[in-house]
């Protein structure tokens, strides 16, 4: 029996996986025959027999390593993985993700006594240091970016404007897949935010715990591409029109702030 799936969506992330991998049994506080690992592996079948060949020196057949049928993103790599899961309480972590303390057990307890219960993320090291982040159809970005690093800094987090970082999540499979799981035709970006929105329409609950200490190495990252930018725009519609949240104002303020930084020269 299960306690705890680990879904880990790869790409070309040979240098990460590992230290990942064994970040999560040096922290784990629960019996390691009870974790389920699952690394989804959408790179191409080169770089997934590479991988495989690394987990496989390290961990033999503890870890379950598949190649995606397609590199469909974020969204589907995670949503493939959790259609494979055989535990209720799911973790979805980026590769490049270290766990820094024990949290499993107090996870699966959070899960336990509250049914209302969808999603849970914790501390964010990297990356600025910002876990969460306010929802676009809430952001204007030239006053709400110091605001959201602030309460970042103090660990205020309010579940009716903010959306947690997708690096590190734990979710409630039976309500991930009662909401459809992951949009699929956002490739990258705006997937936390639009869970977060179906699981509040459900009237179910999102937590923060600042214990759930981690490390994203996200600033290792190489600068965006133009693809990237594509993917970003792309999510954006669909997330403001899923909801039907207004686009042309979310816009608007996006060319305030790029106008007002160029001003100051920034």
């Amino acid at each position: 029996m299960k306690s705890l799936s680990i879904i880990i969506v790869t790409y070309n992330s040979q240098k990460d996986i590992l230290n990942c991998l064994s970040s999560i049994f040096e922290t784990s506080d629960i019996n390691r025959e009870a974790i389920d690992i699952i690394v989804i592996d959408n790179s191409s079948k080169e770089v997934f027999i590479e991988t495989e060949e690394l987990i496989i020196s390290q961990y033999w057949t503890e870890i379950n390593i598949i190649h995606n049928y397609k590199n469909g993103g974020y969204g589907q790599g995670n949503n493939f993985g959790i259609q494979n899961a055989k535990a209720e309480v799911i973790c979805i972590v980026n590769p490049d993700v270290i766990f820094l303390k024990p949290i499993f057990q107090e996870a699966l307890n959070m899960f336990n006594v509250n049914e209302r219960l969808a999603m849970i993320g914790g501390k964010q090291f990297g990356g600025g240091d910002i876990s969460y982040w306010i929802r676009p159809e809430y952001d204007f970005f030239l006053f709400t970016a110091p605001i959201t690093k602030l309460l970042n800094k103090f660990n205020i987090y309010l579940q009716k404007y903010f959306y947690l970082s997708g690096a590190l999540l734990f979710v409630s499979k039976t309500k991930f897949l009662e909401i459809g799981g992951f949009d699929e035709k956002m490739f990258m970006y705006c997937e936390e935010a639009d869970i977060t929105n179906r699981f509040l329409q459900m009237k179910y609950e999102t937590s923060y715990r600042r214990e759930f200490h981690y490390q994203h190495l996200i600033d290792e990252r190489s600068e965006a591409s133009e693809n990237s930018l594509k993917f970003l725009i792309n999510s954006y519609k669909i997330y403001f029109s899923k909801f039907d949240f207004n686009y042309r104002g979310f816009m608007r303020r996006s060319i305030f702030t790029l106008k007002a930084l160029m001003f100051f020269g920034q």
